[in-house]
Formats: structure tokens, C-alpha cells, sequence
């Protein structure tokens, strides 16, 4: 993805892949699990392939309801409103949509504030 850069997470445990954009200061700080580091997702090392990516509240609410992740437990109150725990793929398919659901939020977190998609 553009302008991603790849290296240990900010916020998870040791060996989690953070990924990480120059944040723009007019994007939504909710695009963000670690605005300073401007870390939207992160993968879990030595977990199941699943991960936490921050995604606009309706699309997290809709990922949620179909069945790919959980919201996380502190979203909203003290992390991003549309934090989730994105499951890990079992197969091609459910790889090629979790690859959309990363690339969500990257572009979310890479549109500044008040450009239609919060």
C-alpha cells in the first residue's frame, strides 16, 4: 500500500508488524489505533493472523455483522470508535477479504478529515 512502512507496533505486543503513514494532521484521529505513530492496524505475531485495524464506525459495524471481527473492547472509550480484531484468514478467499478490510483502513487513514468517509 502507498506510503505504508512496516515495523513493530506501537501499541501491541513484541513481534507485532505495525503498519504505519505519515499522518496527515487533517486526518480523522479515529483512523488511527496509535495517531502519534500513525499506526491504523497491526498483525499479531504468534496469534492466528488476525489483526487490529481501525475502520470508519459503519464500516466497523458492518464488518462486525458479517462475521470477519470483534469490536474492541475499549473502542471508543479509550481507542479509536471503530477499533476491531479482524479475524485470520483460513484460506485464499477470506485472505482477499481481509486485504480489502486492511485496505480500508489505510485509506482511511490516509483521507483527511471532512472528506466524506467517517
Amino acid at each position: 500500500m502507498p506510503g505504508v512502512t512496516a515495523r513493530q507496533s506501537a501499541i501491541s505486543v513484541p513481534g507485532a508488524s505495525g503498519f504505519m503513514v505519515e499522518r496527515d494532521a487533517r486526518a480523522p484521529l479515529d483512523a488511527f489505533l496509535v495517531p502519534q505513530a500513525g499506526e491504523f492496524a497491526h498483525l499479531h505475531p504468534e496469534y492466528d493472523g488476525s489483526l487490529h485495524t481501525a475502520l470508519p464506525p459503519a464500516l466497523a459495524r458492518e464488518a462486525i455483522a458479517k462475521g470477519w471481527g470483534v469490536a474492541h473492547p475499549l473502542a471508543g472509550i479509550r481507542l479509536a470508535r471503530g477499533m476491531v480484531m479482524i479475524y485470520g484468514p483460513r484460506n485464499d478467499a477470506e485472505l482477499d477479504v481481509v486485504t480489502g478490510i486492511l485496505q480500508t483502513s489505510h485509506a482511511y487513514a490516509t483521507l483527511p478529515a471532512g472528506s466524506g468517509n467517517a
